[in-house]
């Protein structure tokens, strides 16, 4: 996923949260909130992972 991909999850978070209720949180909106952040962490994860990659020497 691209640098615009994890900008795209971020705004989704957050227009998901700009509709939480004060109470009363539906269970899918919930479900829908644990998916998003565990992609958004995955893809950072990721890129975390490329850059590590691409700074180590495979001939150390």
């Amino acid at each position: 996923m691209s640098k615009n991909g994890i900008e795209d999850l971020k705004k989704q978070i957050s227009d998901l949260k700009s509709q939480w209720p004060k109470h009363s949180v539906p269970p899918g909106m919930i479900q829908q909130l644990d998916n998003l952040e565990e992609k958004l962490e995955q893809e950072l994860k990721k890129i975390c992972n490329q850059k590590s990659e691409i700074g180590t020497n495979p001939t150390d």
